[in-house]
């Protein structure tokens, strides 16, 4: 579905359709961008594993890569076809004391810095294909189409409805409607996972988190 469709959608929602609109579009459009990406991080909505986002070449003798910032939980690390093991940089550690990580490559683990890195280093480009739950792209220009499932974008502007509701002006701030539409993002989604507090608590990007921490 386009952007232009789902603003369409959330004016019905919020009742701001024509006149002297209390939102513009570009608020809108930072609400729906922000609810799709709480949407997917609270449910895992976006299962990637063919995207140019998620395969990639080695470049030989360079172990340490970063991805793309929508990535935020990695299942499965193929490379070369073969099934890496995860593993924890305390692991590479004790495995590799002199640093010296040349030569098959066997796992990968997630850095201090959140890059993906391999070991051991390879020394031929090789195809990296990687499993992983990501945020949806951006939407930006109005026939852009979103990456959210179509069965749930209903349901995930429940999220902006909240979201409008919440600026701070006397025809918008309705703490009751905040309420009322956060419930019933609740219904389909469960209780909200917050993708903006956790971007703000590492700083630079999302934190990629290793499957089995879950």
């Amino acid at each position: 579905m386009t952007l232009e469709k789902i603003l369409e959608k959330l004016r019905i929602k919020i009742q701001d359709i024509s006149g002297n609109q209390l939102w513009s579009d570009d608020e809108l459009i930072s609400n729906i961008n922000h609810a799709f990406n709480v949407a997917c991080y609270t449910a895992n909505l976006i299962y990637d594993k063919t995207s140019p986002l998620v395969n990639f070449k080695t470049i030989p003798n360079q172990s340490s890569y970063v991805l793309d910032k929508s990535i935020y939980r990695i299942k499965k690390v193929r490379v070369g076809g073969r099934l890496l093991t995860e593993a924890y940089m305390n692991e590479i550690d004790a495995l590799n004391p002199s640093g010296f990580n040349i030569g098959t490559i066997s796992k990968w683990y997630i850095d201090e810095d959140n890059s993906f890195n391999l070991y051991k280093c390879p020394n031929l480009e090789y195809n990296v294909q990687i499993e992983a739950y990501r945020m949806p792209k951006k939407l930006e220009l109005y026939e852009d189409e979103t990456e959210v499932p179509e069965i749930y974008i209903e349901p995930a502007l429940n999220y902006a409805c909240k979201l409008c509701y919440e600026k701070l002006d006397v025809d918008t701030n309705r703490p009751d409607l905040v309420v009322y539409f956060e419930n019933e993002f609740v219904k389909t989604f469960g209780a909200p996972k917050s993708a903006r507090a956790l971007k703000e608590q590492h700083k630079s990007r999302l934190s990629i988190v290793p499957s089995r921490r879950f």
